[in-house]
C-alpha cells in the first residue's frame, strides 16, 4: 500500500532508501538530462503539496523524503548539468544565481533538520523553503535547461541524462552546506557523505 508521498509523486519516480529518483535510472532505460531534471522538479512540487497539507503530527512522514530529494537532485546538478553549460561557456550568470539559491535553501533545511516537524517553528521555515525552492526550480527551466536545448549539437542530453541519475545514487541524503558545491570538490566529497548519511538514515 503507498503512503501518501507515494502516491503523490507518481508512477515517474520510484522511492529508494535515497529518497525519490526517476524510475529511468533503476532500469537503466536512457532518459534525456532536460526530462530528469523536470521530473525531479514536479516530484518535489508533489512532496512539497503533501507536507503543507498534512496535520502537524503527521508531515514528519512526507518530510524525510522531501530533505533526500531536495539534496540529492542538488548534488546531482551540481556534478552533472552546471559544469556541462560552463563546459561550452554558457550560462555563466545564470548558473551562478542558481549556486547561490541552493547554498541558501541547504543552510535552512540542516537549520530544519533540527526543528520538531510538528511544531510551527517548522511550519514557517517549510513556508520559506517552498516558496525559495520552486522559485529556484521556475528559473531553472526558464534559463539553464532551455540553454541546454539550445546547444543539443554539442551536449549530448543522453550522456548527460545517465550522469545525472548516476550521480543521485550516489549523492549526499542530508545538505551539507559547508561541503564543496563545484568539482572537483563535491565530485570527490560525495561518495564519503553519500556512506556517511546513509549510516546516519540507518541508525536513526
Amino acid at each position: 500500500m503507498p503512503t501518501a508521498a507515494e502516491a503523490s509523486v507518481g508512477a515517474a519516480v520510484t522511492r529508494t532508501p535515497r529518497g525519490y529518483v526517476t524510475a529511468m535510472s533503476l532500469t537503466g532505460d536512457e532518459i534525456d538530462v532536460v526530462e530528469a531534471v523536470k521530473a525531479d522538479h514536479r516530484t518535489i512540487r508533489a512532496l512539497f503539496a503533501t507536507i503543507t497539507t498534512a496535520l502537524p503530527g503527521d508531515r514528519g512522514r512526507v518530510w524525510p523524503d522531501l530533505l533526500s530529494s531536495l539534496a540529492v537532485h542538488e548534488v546531482a546538478e551540481e556534478i552533472v548539468v552546471f559544469p556541462a553549460l560552463r563546459m561550452i561557456e554558457q550560462g555563466e550568470p545564470a548558473i551562478e544565481a542558481r549556486l547561490a539559491e541552493q547554498q541558501q535553501a541547504a543552510e535552512l533545511l540542516s537549520a530544519m533538520e533540527d526543528m520538531d516537524p510538528g511544531s510551527d517553528q517548522f511550519a514557517a521555515a517549510l513556508g520559506e523553503l517552498e516558496a525559495a525552492v520552486l522559485a529556484h526550480a521556475r528559473a531553472e527551466e526558464e534559463e539553464i535547461l532551455p540553454a541546454i536545448v539550445r546547444f543539443d549539437d554539442t551536449l549530448d542530453r543522453t550522456s548527460l541524462g545517465s550522469r545525472y541519475e548516476t550521480a543521485k545514487l550516489r549523492a549526499p541524503t542530508h545538505p551539507h552546506p559547508h561541503a564543496p558545491h563545484t568539482p572537483p570538490g563535491n565530485v570527490l566529497g560525495g561518495p564519503v557523505l553519500h556512506f556517511m548519511d546513509r549510516l546516519r538514515d540507518r541508525l536513526g
